[in-house]
Protein backbone atom coordinates (compact mmCIF):
# COMPACT_ATOMS: atom_id res chain seq x y z
CA UNK A 1 0.00 0.00 0.00
CA UNK A 2 1.54 3.33 -1.03
CA UNK A 3 2.43 5.80 1.66
CA UNK A 4 -0.47 8.25 2.02
CA UNK A 5 1.70 11.19 3.11
CA UNK A 6 3.92 10.75 0.02
CA UNK A 7 0.89 10.78 -2.30
CA UNK A 8 -0.35 14.01 -0.73
CA UNK A 9 3.04 15.68 -1.17
CA UNK A 10 3.08 14.71 -4.83
CA UNK A 11 -0.43 16.08 -5.35
CA UNK A 12 0.41 19.41 -3.69
CA UNK A 13 3.62 19.77 -5.70
CA UNK A 14 1.84 18.94 -8.96
CA UNK A 15 -0.90 21.49 -8.26
CA UNK A 16 1.66 24.19 -7.55
CA UNK A 17 3.57 23.43 -10.77
CA UNK A 18 0.37 23.62 -12.83
CA UNK A 19 -0.51 27.01 -11.41
CA UNK A 20 2.99 28.39 -11.92
CA UNK A 21 3.06 27.14 -15.50
CA UNK A 22 -0.19 28.91 -16.28
CA UNK A 23 -1.86 25.72 -17.49
CA UNK A 24 -4.75 26.13 -15.06
CA UNK A 25 -6.29 29.04 -13.23
CA UNK A 26 -7.13 28.81 -9.55
CA UNK A 27 -10.76 28.30 -10.55
CA UNK A 28 -9.82 24.90 -11.94
CA UNK A 29 -9.01 23.80 -8.38
CA UNK A 30 -12.21 25.13 -6.84
CA UNK A 31 -14.68 23.11 -4.82
CA UNK A 32 -18.43 23.53 -4.98
CA UNK A 33 -18.38 26.52 -2.63
CA UNK A 34 -16.35 28.63 -5.05
CA UNK A 35 -13.33 29.11 -2.75
CA UNK A 36 -9.89 27.82 -3.73
CA UNK A 37 -9.44 24.30 -2.39
CA UNK A 38 -5.72 24.90 -2.02
CA UNK A 39 -3.89 28.05 -1.01
CA UNK A 40 -0.18 27.86 -0.62
CA UNK A 41 0.14 31.36 0.82
CA UNK A 42 1.23 32.26 4.36
CA UNK A 43 -2.36 32.80 5.47
CA UNK A 44 -2.96 29.07 5.40
CA UNK A 45 0.29 28.14 7.15
CA UNK A 46 -0.52 26.71 10.58
CA UNK A 47 3.14 26.75 11.59
CA UNK A 48 3.63 30.52 11.59
CA UNK A 49 3.10 32.31 14.90
CA UNK A 50 2.26 29.28 17.03
CA UNK A 51 4.75 29.43 19.87
CA UNK A 52 4.07 28.82 23.53
CA UNK A 53 4.41 32.44 24.63
CA UNK A 54 1.71 34.30 26.51
CA UNK A 55 -1.18 36.19 24.94
CA UNK A 56 0.76 39.46 24.70
CA UNK A 57 0.91 39.15 20.90
CA UNK A 58 -2.57 37.65 20.57
CA UNK A 59 -5.63 39.70 19.77
CA UNK A 60 -8.91 39.86 21.60
CA UNK A 61 -11.70 37.50 20.64
CA UNK A 62 -12.77 37.75 16.99
CA UNK A 63 -14.92 36.04 14.39
CA UNK A 64 -17.60 35.44 17.02
CA UNK A 65 -20.33 35.60 14.38
CA UNK A 66 -18.73 33.00 12.14
CA UNK A 67 -21.37 30.48 11.15
CA UNK A 68 -19.82 27.08 11.65
CA UNK A 69 -22.84 25.48 10.02
CA UNK A 70 -21.48 26.70 6.69
CA UNK A 71 -18.50 24.38 7.07
CA UNK A 72 -19.25 21.14 5.19
CA UNK A 73 -18.58 17.70 6.61
CA UNK A 74 -14.97 16.70 6.07
CA UNK A 75 -13.84 15.17 2.81
CA UNK A 76 -11.71 12.26 3.95
CA UNK A 77 -8.35 11.42 2.39
CA UNK A 78 -7.62 8.08 0.79
CA UNK A 79 -6.04 5.53 3.10
CA UNK A 80 -8.11 6.47 6.19
CA UNK A 81 -9.95 3.56 7.81
CA UNK A 82 -12.58 3.46 10.54
CA UNK A 83 -11.96 -0.13 11.58
CA UNK A 84 -14.79 -0.21 14.10
CA UNK A 85 -17.28 0.52 11.34
CA UNK A 86 -16.31 -2.52 9.29
CA UNK A 87 -18.72 -5.50 9.58
CA UNK A 88 -15.80 -7.86 10.23
CA UNK A 89 -14.40 -5.82 13.13
CA UNK A 90 -14.34 -7.57 16.52
CA UNK A 91 -11.92 -5.78 18.89
CA UNK A 92 -8.82 -3.61 19.16
CA UNK A 93 -6.43 -3.00 22.06
CA UNK A 94 -3.25 -1.00 22.44
CA UNK A 95 0.03 -0.95 24.38
CA UNK A 96 2.55 1.89 24.48
CA UNK A 97 6.32 1.90 24.03
CA UNK A 98 7.55 5.48 24.08
CA UNK A 99 6.00 7.36 21.13
CA UNK A 100 5.28 4.07 19.39
CA UNK A 101 2.08 2.18 20.01
CA UNK A 102 1.38 -1.45 19.28
CA UNK A 103 -2.24 -2.18 18.44
CA UNK A 104 -3.77 -5.62 18.15
CA UNK A 105 -6.89 -5.78 15.97
CA UNK A 106 -9.05 -8.88 15.68
CA UNK A 107 -11.64 -9.52 12.99
CA UNK A 108 -14.32 -12.08 12.21
CA UNK A 109 -13.09 -12.42 8.63
CA UNK A 110 -9.84 -12.29 6.69
CA UNK A 111 -8.24 -8.88 7.48
CA UNK A 112 -7.20 -8.64 3.87
CA UNK A 113 -10.85 -7.96 3.07
CA UNK A 114 -10.70 -4.78 5.16
CA UNK A 115 -8.02 -3.36 2.89
CA UNK A 116 -5.74 -1.33 5.20
CA UNK A 117 -1.94 -1.44 5.12
CA UNK A 118 1.31 0.30 6.03
CA UNK A 119 1.07 4.05 5.53
CA UNK A 120 -2.68 4.13 6.15
CA UNK A 121 -4.35 5.87 9.08
CA UNK A 122 -6.80 4.17 11.42
CA UNK A 123 -9.26 6.06 13.61
CA UNK A 124 -11.74 4.88 16.25
CA UNK A 125 -13.29 5.51 19.66
CA UNK A 126 -12.14 2.53 21.77
CA UNK A 127 -10.48 3.40 25.11
CA UNK A 128 -10.64 7.16 24.64
CA UNK A 129 -10.11 7.04 20.90
CA UNK A 130 -7.13 6.59 18.61
CA UNK A 131 -5.80 8.33 15.50
CA UNK A 132 -2.72 6.40 14.34
CA UNK A 133 -0.61 5.90 11.22
CA UNK A 134 0.45 2.30 10.56
CA UNK A 135 4.23 1.89 10.26
CA UNK A 136 4.35 -1.94 10.27
CA UNK A 137 1.92 -4.82 10.49
CA UNK A 138 1.90 -8.57 10.89
CA UNK A 139 -1.12 -10.79 10.24
CA UNK A 140 -1.80 -14.12 11.90
CA UNK A 141 -5.17 -15.60 11.02
CA UNK A 142 -7.84 -13.07 11.91
CA UNK A 143 -5.50 -11.07 14.14
CA UNK A 144 -3.32 -8.15 12.98
CA UNK A 145 -0.50 -6.71 15.10
CA UNK A 146 0.05 -3.07 14.10
CA UNK A 147 2.98 -0.78 14.89
CA UNK A 148 1.74 2.80 14.79
CA UNK A 149 2.65 6.44 15.44
CA UNK A 150 0.38 9.35 16.30
CA UNK A 151 -1.35 11.03 13.38
CA UNK A 152 -3.32 14.28 13.19
CA UNK A 153 -6.59 15.41 11.66
CA UNK A 154 -4.91 17.49 8.94
CA UNK A 155 -3.67 14.18 7.52
CA UNK A 156 -7.22 12.83 7.53
CA UNK A 157 -9.43 15.71 6.39
CA UNK A 158 -8.75 17.18 2.97
CA UNK A 159 -11.55 19.73 3.09
CA UNK A 160 -14.36 20.75 5.45
CA UNK A 161 -14.40 20.14 9.15
CA UNK A 162 -16.57 20.08 12.24
CA UNK A 163 -17.80 22.14 15.18
CA UNK A 164 -19.24 20.51 18.26
CA UNK A 165 -20.72 21.87 21.49
CA UNK A 166 -20.32 19.20 24.17
CA UNK A 167 -22.57 19.51 27.23
CA UNK A 168 -21.89 17.21 30.17
CA UNK A 169 -25.19 16.35 31.80
CA UNK A 170 -24.37 13.88 34.59
CA UNK A 171 -25.03 15.76 37.87
CA UNK A 172 -23.16 13.18 39.93
CA UNK A 173 -19.94 14.06 38.15
CA UNK A 174 -19.80 17.74 38.92
CA UNK A 175 -21.04 18.18 42.52
CA UNK A 176 -18.22 17.81 45.05
CA UNK A 177 -18.40 18.28 48.82
CA UNK A 178 -15.11 18.80 50.64
CA UNK A 179 -16.61 20.27 53.82
CA UNK A 180 -14.42 19.51 56.83
CA UNK A 181 -11.33 18.85 54.70
CA UNK A 182 -8.16 19.86 56.56
CA UNK A 183 -5.73 21.75 54.37
CA UNK A 184 -3.11 21.78 57.13
CA UNK A 185 -2.94 20.60 60.70
CA UNK A 186 0.28 20.58 62.70
CA UNK A 187 3.16 22.71 63.86
CA UNK A 188 4.79 25.31 61.65
CA UNK A 189 7.48 27.74 62.75
CA UNK A 190 6.80 26.96 66.39
CA UNK A 191 3.08 27.68 66.09
CA UNK A 192 0.19 25.23 66.15
CA UNK A 193 -1.81 25.71 62.97
CA UNK A 194 -5.15 24.40 61.71
CA UNK A 195 -6.44 25.47 58.29
CA UNK A 196 -9.69 23.85 57.25
CA UNK A 197 -12.44 24.10 54.67
CA UNK A 198 -15.29 24.10 57.15
CA UNK A 199 -17.56 24.46 54.10
CA UNK A 200 -16.43 23.33 50.68
CA UNK A 201 -19.25 22.52 48.26
CA UNK A 202 -18.45 23.01 44.58
CA UNK A 203 -20.76 22.49 41.62
CA UNK A 204 -19.38 22.60 38.09
CA UNK A 205 -21.19 22.51 34.77
CA UNK A 206 -18.64 22.43 31.95
CA UNK A 207 -19.48 22.98 28.30
CA UNK A 208 -16.79 22.44 25.69
CA UNK A 209 -16.74 23.89 22.18
CA UNK A 210 -14.31 22.34 19.71
CA UNK A 211 -14.13 23.11 16.01
CA UNK A 212 -11.77 22.85 13.04
CA UNK A 213 -11.92 23.63 9.35
CA UNK A 214 -9.38 22.31 6.84
CA UNK A 215 -8.48 23.39 3.34
CA UNK A 216 -6.36 20.97 1.31
CA UNK A 217 -4.87 19.23 4.34
CA UNK A 218 -4.15 22.58 6.03
CA UNK A 219 -5.85 23.95 9.13
CA UNK A 220 -7.77 27.10 8.24
CA UNK A 221 -9.54 27.87 11.50
CA UNK A 222 -10.05 26.24 14.91
CA UNK A 223 -11.89 26.89 18.18
CA UNK A 224 -11.17 25.53 21.66
CA UNK A 225 -13.42 27.23 24.22
CA UNK A 226 -14.55 26.17 27.69
CA UNK A 227 -17.72 27.55 29.27
CA UNK A 228 -17.68 26.77 32.98
CA UNK A 229 -20.52 27.52 35.36
CA UNK A 230 -19.17 27.24 38.92
CA UNK A 231 -21.11 27.55 42.15
CA UNK A 232 -18.90 27.45 45.23
CA UNK A 233 -19.80 27.61 48.92
CA UNK A 234 -16.49 28.08 50.72
CA UNK A 235 -15.78 28.77 54.40
CA UNK A 236 -12.26 29.06 55.77
CA UNK A 237 -11.33 28.26 59.36
CA UNK A 238 -7.82 29.32 60.40
CA UNK A 239 -6.53 28.72 63.94
CA UNK A 240 -2.99 29.90 64.71
CA UNK A 241 -1.37 29.81 68.12
CA UNK A 242 1.44 32.31 67.48
CA UNK A 243 3.09 34.54 64.90
CA UNK A 244 3.45 32.63 61.61
CA UNK A 245 3.25 33.02 57.83
CA UNK A 246 3.04 30.17 55.32
CA UNK A 247 1.00 28.55 52.55
CA UNK A 248 0.10 25.13 51.21
CA UNK A 249 -1.86 23.19 48.61
CA UNK A 250 -3.16 19.63 48.29
CA UNK A 251 -5.04 17.65 45.63
CA UNK A 252 -8.75 16.98 46.07
CA UNK A 253 -9.54 14.63 43.21
CA UNK A 254 -9.75 14.10 39.45
CA UNK A 255 -12.97 13.65 37.47
CA UNK A 256 -13.34 12.46 33.86
CA UNK A 257 -16.08 13.43 31.44
CA UNK A 258 -15.96 11.24 28.31
CA UNK A 259 -17.31 12.51 25.01
CA UNK A 260 -17.70 11.29 21.44
CA UNK A 261 -19.22 12.72 18.28
CA UNK A 262 -19.08 12.24 14.53
CA UNK A 263 -17.28 14.65 12.21
CA UNK A 264 -18.96 13.40 9.08
CA UNK A 265 -17.62 9.86 8.58
CA UNK A 266 -14.81 10.38 11.13
CA UNK A 267 -15.48 9.46 14.78
CA UNK A 268 -14.00 11.88 17.33
CA UNK A 269 -13.51 10.67 20.92
CA UNK A 270 -11.91 11.94 24.06
CA UNK A 271 -12.33 13.01 27.66
CA UNK A 272 -12.45 16.23 29.61
CA UNK A 273 -10.36 15.57 32.71
CA UNK A 274 -10.89 17.97 35.60
CA UNK A 275 -8.38 17.92 38.48
CA UNK A 276 -9.25 19.83 41.64
CA UNK A 277 -6.87 21.11 44.29
CA UNK A 278 -7.27 23.41 47.29
CA UNK A 279 -4.73 25.82 48.68
CA UNK A 280 -4.28 28.55 51.24
CA UNK A 281 -2.09 31.41 52.40
CA UNK A 282 -2.24 32.64 55.97
CA UNK A 283 -0.25 35.05 58.09
CA UNK A 284 -0.71 36.23 61.66
CA UNK A 285 1.30 38.52 63.91
CA UNK A 286 0.00 36.75 66.97
CA UNK A 287 -2.55 34.20 68.07
CA UNK A 288 -5.57 34.24 65.77
CA UNK A 289 -8.75 32.36 64.98
CA UNK A 290 -10.66 33.51 61.90
CA UNK A 291 -13.74 32.10 60.19
CA UNK A 292 -15.16 33.60 57.02
CA UNK A 293 -17.06 32.27 54.03
CA UNK A 294 -18.40 33.21 50.63
CA UNK A 295 -21.07 31.92 48.29
CA UNK A 296 -19.98 32.56 44.72
CA UNK A 297 -21.55 31.95 41.32
CA UNK A 298 -19.39 32.45 38.24
CA UNK A 299 -19.99 31.88 34.53
CA UNK A 300 -16.53 31.90 32.98
CA UNK A 301 -15.61 31.55 29.32
CA UNK A 302 -11.98 31.08 28.36
CA UNK A 303 -10.20 29.71 25.35
CA UNK A 304 -8.61 30.49 22.03
CA UNK A 305 -9.38 30.82 18.33
CA UNK A 306 -7.02 30.14 15.46
CA UNK A 307 -7.66 31.97 12.20
CA UNK A 308 -5.40 31.56 9.15
CA UNK A 309 -2.15 31.72 11.08
CA UNK A 310 -3.26 34.21 13.77
CA UNK A 311 -4.35 33.57 17.36
CA UNK A 312 -7.17 35.24 19.28
CA UNK A 313 -8.05 34.74 22.93
CA UNK A 314 -11.53 34.47 24.41
CA UNK A 315 -12.28 35.47 27.99
CA UNK A 316 -15.34 36.74 29.81
CA UNK A 317 -17.02 36.30 33.18
CA UNK A 318 -20.24 36.93 35.03
CA UNK A 319 -19.24 36.83 38.70
CA UNK A 320 -21.43 37.20 41.79
CA UNK A 321 -20.41 36.56 45.42
CA UNK A 322 -21.85 37.03 48.92
CA UNK A 323 -19.97 36.91 52.22
CA UNK A 324 -20.83 34.89 55.30
CA UNK A 325 -19.21 36.04 58.54
CA UNK A 326 -16.56 36.96 59.52
CA UNK A 327 -15.90 35.76 63.05
CA UNK A 328 -12.57 36.80 64.63
CA UNK A 329 -10.69 36.07 67.83
CA UNK A 330 -7.29 37.60 67.16
CA UNK A 331 -4.44 39.03 69.15
CA UNK A 332 -2.94 40.93 66.20
CA UNK A 333 -3.06 41.49 62.45
CA UNK A 334 -4.16 38.59 60.21
CA UNK A 335 -4.51 37.98 56.49
CA UNK A 336 -5.45 34.87 54.58
CA UNK A 337 -6.59 33.39 51.30
CA UNK A 338 -8.20 30.09 50.34
CA UNK A 339 -8.83 28.79 46.84
CA UNK A 340 -9.99 25.78 44.87
CA UNK A 341 -8.35 25.31 41.48
CA UNK A 342 -9.94 23.38 38.63
CA UNK A 343 -7.55 22.23 35.90
CA UNK A 344 -9.54 21.04 32.87
CA UNK A 345 -7.61 19.23 30.14
CA UNK A 346 -9.07 17.91 26.92
CA UNK A 347 -7.73 14.56 25.74
CA UNK A 348 -8.59 13.74 22.11
CA UNK A 349 -7.62 10.33 20.79
CA UNK A 350 -5.57 10.00 24.02
CA UNK A 351 -3.47 13.03 23.03
CA UNK A 352 -3.22 16.01 25.39
CA UNK A 353 -5.15 18.89 23.90
CA UNK A 354 -6.33 22.28 25.19
CA UNK A 355 -6.16 22.90 28.93
CA UNK A 356 -7.98 25.47 31.00
CA UNK A 357 -7.39 26.64 34.58
CA UNK A 358 -10.00 28.34 36.76
CA UNK A 359 -9.32 29.26 40.41
CA UNK A 360 -12.13 30.79 42.48
CA UNK A 361 -10.81 32.22 45.74
CA UNK A 362 -11.67 34.10 48.92
CA UNK A 363 -9.16 36.42 50.54
CA UNK A 364 -9.27 38.80 53.47
CA UNK A 365 -7.33 40.75 56.04
CA UNK A 366 -7.82 42.17 59.52
CA UNK A 367 -5.74 44.95 61.07
CA UNK A 368 -5.75 45.86 64.74
CA UNK A 369 -5.82 49.55 65.59
CA UNK A 370 -5.86 49.77 69.36
CA UNK A 371 -9.53 49.26 70.30
CA UNK A 372 -10.69 48.50 66.73
CA UNK A 373 -10.19 45.57 64.37
CA UNK A 374 -10.69 46.68 60.75
CA UNK A 375 -11.44 43.86 58.29
CA UNK A 376 -12.08 43.55 54.57
CA UNK A 377 -12.75 40.61 52.22
CA UNK A 378 -12.70 39.96 48.49
CA UNK A 379 -13.88 37.12 46.27
CA UNK A 380 -12.47 36.49 42.85
CA UNK A 381 -11.23 34.06 40.24
CA UNK A 382 -8.05 33.55 38.24
CA UNK A 383 -8.07 31.85 34.84
CA UNK A 384 -5.66 30.80 32.11
CA UNK A 385 -5.68 28.68 28.96
CA UNK A 386 -3.08 26.67 27.05
CA UNK A 387 -4.43 25.75 23.62
CA UNK A 388 -2.61 22.65 22.36
CA UNK A 389 -4.00 21.52 19.00
CA UNK A 390 -1.46 18.82 18.17
CA UNK A 391 -4.30 16.45 17.31
CA UNK A 392 -5.42 18.95 14.64
CA UNK A 393 -1.95 19.68 13.27
CA UNK A 394 1.42 18.81 14.82
CA UNK A 395 3.12 21.41 17.03
CA UNK A 396 0.33 23.99 17.11
CA UNK A 397 -0.08 25.62 20.52
CA UNK A 398 -0.60 28.92 22.29
CA UNK A 399 -0.90 30.06 25.91
CA UNK A 400 -3.25 32.80 27.08
CA UNK A 401 -3.73 34.62 30.37
CA UNK A 402 -3.63 34.76 33.26
CA UNK A 403 -6.81 36.73 33.77
CA UNK A 404 -8.24 37.89 37.10
CA UNK A 405 -11.68 38.98 38.26
CA UNK A 406 -12.25 40.23 41.81
CA UNK A 407 -15.03 41.91 43.76
CA UNK A 408 -15.18 43.48 47.22
CA UNK A 409 -17.59 41.47 49.38
CA UNK A 410 -17.53 43.59 52.52
CA UNK A 411 -15.61 45.47 55.17
CA UNK A 412 -16.21 46.48 58.74
CA UNK A 413 -14.87 47.14 62.23
CA UNK A 414 -15.04 45.03 65.37
CA UNK A 415 -14.63 46.52 68.84
CA UNK A 416 -11.82 44.82 70.72
CA UNK A 417 -12.07 44.00 74.44
CA UNK A 418 -8.47 45.19 74.95
CA UNK A 419 -6.14 47.46 72.97
CA UNK A 420 -4.00 45.95 70.21
CA UNK A 421 -1.37 47.69 68.17
CA UNK A 422 1.29 50.27 68.88
CA UNK A 423 1.07 53.76 70.35
CA UNK A 424 -2.49 53.27 71.56
CA UNK A 425 -4.08 55.90 73.83
CA UNK A 426 -4.97 55.15 77.41
CA UNK A 427 -1.77 55.99 79.29
CA UNK A 428 1.15 53.84 80.37
CA UNK A 429 0.90 51.01 82.88
CA UNK A 430 3.46 50.86 85.68
CA UNK A 431 5.74 47.88 86.13
CA UNK A 432 5.47 45.62 89.14
CA UNK A 433 8.36 45.93 91.55
CA UNK A 434 11.44 43.99 90.34
CA UNK A 435 11.84 40.66 92.18
CA UNK A 436 15.61 40.73 91.68
CA UNK A 437 18.50 41.67 89.42
CA UNK A 438 20.23 39.94 86.52
CA UNK A 439 23.85 40.28 85.39
CA UNK A 440 26.09 38.98 82.62
CA UNK A 441 26.33 35.18 82.62
CA UNK A 442 23.59 34.79 85.20
CA UNK A 443 20.51 32.58 84.91
CA UNK A 444 17.47 33.64 86.91
CA UNK A 445 14.26 31.70 87.44
CA UNK A 446 10.73 32.50 88.59
CA UNK A 447 7.11 31.45 88.21
CA UNK A 448 4.68 34.02 86.82
CA UNK A 449 1.73 31.99 88.08
CA UNK A 450 2.73 32.52 91.75
CA UNK A 451 1.38 35.55 93.53
CA UNK A 452 4.78 36.09 95.12
CA UNK A 453 6.43 36.45 91.70
CA UNK A 454 3.97 37.47 89.02
CA UNK A 455 1.65 40.49 89.04
CA UNK A 456 -0.69 41.35 86.15
CA UNK A 457 -0.01 45.05 85.66
CA UNK A 458 0.99 45.65 82.02
CA UNK A 459 -1.44 44.23 79.43
CA UNK A 460 -0.06 45.86 76.26
CA UNK A 461 3.15 47.44 74.95
CA UNK A 462 3.61 50.10 72.23
CA UNK A 463 6.35 48.09 70.44
CA UNK A 464 4.28 45.07 69.38
CA UNK A 465 0.79 43.68 68.90
CA UNK A 466 -0.72 41.21 71.31
CA UNK A 467 -2.75 40.51 74.39
CA UNK A 468 -0.58 40.40 77.51
CA UNK A 469 -3.36 40.10 80.06
CA UNK A 470 -1.24 37.77 82.20
CA UNK A 471 1.08 38.05 85.21
CA UNK A 472 4.58 39.38 84.53
CA UNK A 473 7.90 39.26 86.42
CA UNK A 474 10.48 42.08 86.34
CA UNK A 475 14.28 41.97 86.83
CA UNK A 476 16.56 44.99 86.93
CA UNK A 477 19.76 45.12 84.85
CA UNK A 478 22.40 47.85 85.11
CA UNK A 479 23.21 47.71 81.38
CA UNK A 480 26.55 47.67 79.59
CA UNK A 481 28.23 44.34 78.96
CA UNK A 482 29.44 44.86 75.39
CA UNK A 483 28.29 45.77 71.90
CA UNK A 484 25.67 43.02 71.90
CA UNK A 485 23.88 41.05 74.59
CA UNK A 486 21.31 38.29 74.39
CA UNK A 487 18.47 37.39 76.72
CA UNK A 488 17.11 33.89 76.18
CA UNK A 489 14.95 31.32 77.91
CA UNK A 490 16.58 28.06 78.92
CA UNK A 491 14.77 25.10 77.29
CA UNK A 492 11.64 27.08 76.42
CA UNK A 493 8.33 25.31 75.74
CA UNK A 494 6.23 28.02 74.03
CA UNK A 495 3.46 25.61 73.04
CA UNK A 496 2.92 24.89 76.75
CA UNK A 497 3.82 28.21 78.40
CA UNK A 498 4.06 31.18 76.04
CA UNK A 499 6.31 33.81 77.63
CA UNK A 500 7.74 36.84 75.83
CA UNK A 501 10.68 39.09 76.81
CA UNK A 502 10.27 42.90 77.02
CA UNK A 503 13.08 45.43 77.53
CA UNK A 504 12.07 48.68 79.27
CA UNK A 505 14.37 51.70 79.39
CA UNK A 506 14.64 52.84 83.01
CA UNK A 507 16.82 55.92 82.43
CA UNK A 508 13.85 58.17 83.30
CA UNK A 509 13.85 56.68 86.78
CA UNK A 510 10.51 54.90 86.35
CA UNK A 511 9.44 51.58 84.88
CA UNK A 512 6.31 51.69 82.73
CA UNK A 513 5.04 49.96 79.58
CA UNK A 514 5.34 53.07 77.39
CA UNK A 515 9.14 53.00 77.85
CA UNK A 516 9.48 49.56 76.20
CA UNK A 517 12.25 49.65 73.58
CA UNK A 518 12.53 46.05 72.33
CA UNK A 519 11.05 42.58 72.68
CA UNK A 520 11.50 38.96 71.68
CA UNK A 521 9.85 35.53 71.80
CA UNK A 522 12.14 32.77 73.09
CA UNK A 523 15.20 35.01 72.85
CA UNK A 524 16.19 38.51 71.83
CA UNK A 525 19.38 40.40 71.09
CA UNK A 526 20.01 43.96 72.26
CA UNK A 527 22.72 45.94 70.44
CA UNK A 528 24.77 48.66 72.14
CA UNK A 529 22.55 48.67 75.21
CA UNK A 530 24.37 51.51 76.99
CA UNK A 531 24.64 51.97 80.73
CA UNK A 532 20.97 51.58 81.62
CA UNK A 533 19.36 50.87 83.90
CA UNK A 534 16.95 48.51 82.13
CA UNK A 535 14.00 46.52 83.37
CA UNK A 536 13.70 43.01 81.92
CA UNK A 537 10.07 41.87 81.85
CA UNK A 538 8.91 38.29 81.34
CA UNK A 539 5.22 38.52 80.42
CA UNK A 540 2.72 35.81 79.60
CA UNK A 541 0.99 35.96 76.23
CA UNK A 542 -2.81 35.68 76.19
CA UNK A 543 -3.07 34.67 79.85
CA UNK A 544 -0.20 32.16 79.93
CA UNK A 545 1.74 31.79 83.19
CA UNK A 546 4.24 29.38 84.68
CA UNK A 547 7.88 28.62 85.39
CA UNK A 548 10.84 29.86 83.34
CA UNK A 549 14.62 30.27 83.42
CA UNK A 550 16.19 33.33 81.79
CA UNK A 551 19.88 33.63 80.83
CA UNK A 552 21.78 36.86 80.10
CA UNK A 553 24.65 36.22 77.66
CA UNK A 554 26.88 39.27 77.26
CA UNK A 555 29.13 37.57 74.68
CA UNK A 556 26.75 35.72 72.33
Amino acid sequence: MANTRLIRNYLATAAAMLLLAGCYSSADLVGSGGDPAWNGGNDSDPFGDNGTNSSDDAQDGTDEDFDWSTVPDPEVADGVFVLEGHPCFEDIEATYDGHMEEMIATFECDPANVGFGVGDIIVGTTDGGYLREITAMETSGYTVVLQTVQSSLDQVMMEGGFHEEIIFEDDARYTMDYSGRELYSGSHGGADVLVQLSEGVIEMRPKLKMGAEFSWFSLKRADAILDLDIEADLELLAQISDSVSFDGELPLGTYSYPFAFAAGPIPVAGTLEVSLSAGFETSAEAQATATVGAEADADIRIGGRYRNGSWYYVQSTDFDAHRTGPDFDVQGDWDGKVWVRAEARVMMYRVAGPSFGVTPYLRGEAHAKCSDLDWQFWAGADADAAIHLDVFVFDLKKSFGPWNWETDIGEGTIDLPFPLGTNCPGGPAPCPEPIGTISCGQTVSANTSLDADGIASMNAYPINVGNYEAPEVVFEWVGGGGAEVEFKFVDPTPTQINHDIMIIDGSSGTCSSDNAVDWGLNSMTLENPGSGPFFIVVDGYDGDAGEFELLLDCDP
